[in-house]
Formats: structure tokens, sequence, C-alpha cells
């Protein structure tokens, strides 16, 4: 009997030891609640920018900054904003040659008509205009060039087909614009003319055979070695009839009457003088600009 009342007094305590053990959890778990669990979000290191802004023109160098990109030369059109086109656009064009000379009678520029060109180019009244919006008139001139003492009487200037122009800013060597012909090259030689006329056009110097029969052997090998277009002065070893025959046959007026209507006696290149005292073009950074007699652009150029 006192064993049994002994176990019910340890279970008593016992209950007791474990009520007080509960409660002081409880307790603790009021003041210190548990922390909920979350998931750590990753991260990832972001990219460097730059703070220089990418150049978007030109070439980058090794600072950042883009390098200016180089210019080039320009080749001007008709179409570029001077004016109405000329329906003779892309068949007459500008030639850059001797623009580049300061004095007026050495400079010159060449205009030059296709050889497919739908018809003649009536080329007086036609202007040239500069960067400075300076304008120059193409004049007149003569289609053959007469010695003197008979006159030369202006006309309208009329390229065909295949035809040039050499037109000099300066005066002209004779006074006035002509079309070449086989005996121009004879003019070079009293007068200087840029560029110089071409010196293998004219004839070469021949006897006929009137003159074969009073011209000595000496003389006739003599006449074989002349050059063309050149107005030698015979050496004094000759006869004095050698030495008149080659003067005398060596000159523009002796040429142009002896051959003046033979087939292909003209030429197909004129020379125009602007007749100005003063440089129309300048060296560099230039535009040049061929307009119509109506005021239509033709061609033009830059450089």
């Amino acid at each position: 009997m006192i064993k049994v009342i002994g176990w019910i007094v340890f279970l008593l305590l016992a209950l007791v030891v474990v009520w007080s053990i509960g409660k002081s959890i409880s307790s603790t778990s009021l003041r210190y609640p548990a922390i909920p669990s979350f998931s750590v979000p990753q991260y990832t290191t972001p990219a460097v920018i730059s703070e220089r802004t990418p150049p978007t023109q030109g070439a980058a160098t090794s600072s950042g900054l883009a390098q200016p990109e180089k210019p080039q030369e320009t080749s001007l059109g008709a179409q570029d904003g001077q004016g109405d086109i000329s329906p003779l656009h892309g068949f007459v064009h500008l030639i850059r040659t001797g623009v580049s000379a300061v004095d007026p009678n050495k400079e010159y520029i060449e205009i030059r008509v296709s050889g497919d060109a739908p018809t003649a180019v009536p080329l007086s009244g036609w202007t040239l205009e500069n960067s400075s919006h300076t304008r120059v008139s193409i004049g007149e001139g003569v289609e053959v060039f007469f010695p003197a003492p008979t006159p030369n009487i202006s006309a309208g200037i009329v390229l065909k087909p295949g035809m040039k122009a050499v037109v000099s800013t300066g005066q002209s060597p004779v006074g006035i614009s002509f079309r070449l012909n086989s005996c121009a090259g004879y003019l070079d030689q009293s007068r200087k003319f840029t560029p110089p006329l071409p010196s293998n056009s004219c004839p070469r110097l021949t006897g006929s055979l009137e003159t074969r029969t009073f011209l000595d052997d000496a003389c006739l090998d003599y006449i074989d070695t002349v050059p063309r277009c050149s107005s030698p002065v015979p050496p004094g070893t000759l006869s004095r009839e050698c030495h008149a025959y080659v003067v005398s046959h060596t000159t523009y007026n002796s040429c142009f009457s002896a051959y003046r209507n033979t087939p292909n006696f003209s030429g197909a290149e004129w020379r125009i003088f602007l007749q100005r005292n003063q440089e129309l073009w300048k060296e560099r950074s230039e535009a040049i600009i061929l307009r119509d007699h109506t005021g239509r652009v033709v061609d033009a150029l830059a450089y």
C-alpha cells in the first residue's frame, strides 16, 4: 500500500515538472518569434559603360575622338543647284588644263564637244563663271583667218561634233579669236601662243616642178630638212635664189595662198580669247560653270 502511494506521488511530481517546462517554452516563444525563411536574390556585376561617346563618323583614334574624314576633290555636276540644265549637258565638256597660270595670257581652259553630239554648238553668247560669280561672255571669231591686208570680220563661233576650243583668258596675239587651219603653225613663229599652236600641221616645204628647174641640188637637199611650220634662215653657203625661195615660202601668207582651197584646210580646233587683263581661275578651290545663251548649265567642274 505504501509502495502504491509512492508511485502516485512520483507521477504527480512528473506531471508538475512537465507542465512547468511547457509553460516556460511557451513564454519564450511569445518574446522571441521564429525568423521566417527567405531566398537570397542573386546579383550579377553590371557591365562598365564608357563615359566617351563612340564616334559616329570617321575613324576612331586612341583618344576615343573621331577623326574628320579627308576632304575629296569634287566633281561639280550640272544638277548641283546651279540652275536649269541645258539640253546639251553631257555633250559639251569643260576640261581643266591651264587654269593654274597667274598670267592671264597663259591661263586657259578647254571646251570639247563629243563626237556623238546631236547638233553643232553655237558657242558665242555662252558664259564662263568662276566661284566669285564673275561671268565672262564668249565672243565671236573668224572661221578663216586671212593674212594682212585682207580684213577679218568676226562672226558667231560654232563647234561641230568632235571639235574643241582652247579658251584663253588674256589677249589674242593676232587680235581676234580664230579657227586653226593647216598653216596656223606659222603664226607661232613671230607670236607666242599658250598653249603653242600645232607645229606639225603645216604642209612640208617642197619645190614645185618650176622651182626645181632653177634651184640647185644643195638647195633642194636643204629644203627636205626644213621642219614643218618653221621659218628658218638658210645658211650663207646656199645660193641667193635658194635663200629667197625658202624665206618667201615659209610664212603664213605664202602657206595660206598655196593651200587655202585644199581639202581639210580648216582644223578641228578654235582659239578663243576672252581679252581680260586679270586671271579668271584660281589655282585651287575653284568652281567653273559653263552656261549656254539662256543661262542654263551645260557643264561644270570644281577642284
